[in-house]
Parts: C-alpha cells; sequence; structure tokens
C-alpha cells in the first residue's frame, strides 16, 4: 500500500572532485584490458603489466638471503601492474626497465603494518 502526505528532505554532500578522480581512477584500473607487446625488447614502464615467477626468501642480518618465505609471499604467474604504492616497498622498481625472459633479484620491505609479523 503506498504511502500518501508524507514529507521529507534531504541535504547533498557538496561534490569532491579528489574523491571521484579516485574512483575513476580505481574503475579504470579494475576494468583495464591488456595488450601484448609484440617487441620483446620493451623495456617494462609504470602502468605496464606483467606477470612474474616469485619465489621470496627472509634477508639475513647482513642482506644475504635466507629462509624460504611461507607461500603467500611467492607464487608463478602473478600479474604485477607497474604503479606507485600497489605492492611492497621496492617491487615495483625492481621490476622497472626488466624485459620478457630476464631474471632479476629485487629486494623488498614488507609493510610494518603486516599482519604476520614474521616477515
Amino acid at each position: 500500500k503506498p504511502y500518501s502526505g508524507l514529507k521529507g528532505s534531504y541535504k547533498r554532500k557538496p561534490f569532491n572532485q579528489e574523491r571521484f578522480d579516485a574512483a575513476m581512477r580505481d574503475l579504470l584500473e579494475r576494468y583495464v584490458k591488456l595488450e601484448q607487446y609484440d617487441d620483446a625488447s620493451h623495456a617494462l614502464t609504470t602502468g605496464d603489466a606483467c606477470k612474474v615467477n616469485m619465489a621470496g626468501y627472509m634477508a639475513t642480518a647482513d642482506g644475504e638471503k635466507g629462509e624460504p618465505l611461507p607461500n603467500a609471499a611467492s607464487g608463478d604467474d602473478v600479474e604485477v601492474v607497474l604503479g606507485e604504492g600497489r605492492y611492497m616497498e621496492g617491487l615495483v622498481e625492481g621490476l622497472e626497465g626488466g624485459k620478457v625472459g630476464e631474471t632479476v633479484t629485487v629486494k623488498v620491505r614488507f609493510p610494518d603494518a603486516l599482519k604476520n609479523k614474521d616477515l
């Protein structure tokens, strides 16, 4: 049964261009269409996506390769989109300039706020 005779009012929050732009960037990244480069000599730059095989290791006190990390920090065919603030510190910077078939060693730092304090 429909209601009649009710009155109401609302206030619209002011338009926030910064939040709108952030939402649009998020949508663009979420629904991006990837195209494969035909040029195998193309060096990765910001905005590029790549698939990597990762094997993570803890660093020893002197900075050398130590014990393997849990599977959550490793994987094959992991898609990485190169962009600031998307991954742990050092990953994107270590992949930039890389080319198809190259093997690189990248040192990363896990965020201090990470739930697993063992990493």
